[in-house]
Parts: structure tokens; C-alpha cells; sequence
């Protein structure tokens, strides 16, 4: 019920470095009133943001 209220969807997926190494990758995106989108590497916040939404 609460993703009704507040819709988001959660991206995942892995990068694999030249050198071997594997990194994970999560994307969350939405909002109602705002989209709120917060990108992270290996549980580590790389982006953090918050845009308001404008409804004409």
C-alpha cells in the first residue's frame, strides 16, 4: 500500500572492472511531489538528490 502512496522504483546491477573486481550498482527514483533519485556504488551514496516536481 505504501508504494502507492509514495511510487519508486529501485534499479540494480553490477560493473565489472578491467581488473576483475565487481562493484554494485543501485539506483532509487521517485517520488510524489518530488523526485528523489539516490545512486549507490557498493552501499557507498555517489548521488543524493531531490528535484521538485512542478504540476501546471
Amino acid at each position: 500500500m505504501f508504494k502507492q502512496i509514495y511510487p519508486y522504483v529501485t534499479l540494480k546491477g553490477e560493473i565489472t572492472e578491467a581488473d576483475g573486481t565487481i562493484s554494485t550498482v543501485k539506483v532509487k527514483i521517485g517520488g510524489l511531489l518530488s523526485l528523489n533519485i539516490v545512486v549507490k556504488v557498493n552501499g557507498t551514496t555517489l548521488l543524493n538528490e531531490k528535484h521538485k516536481i512542478s504540476i501546471n
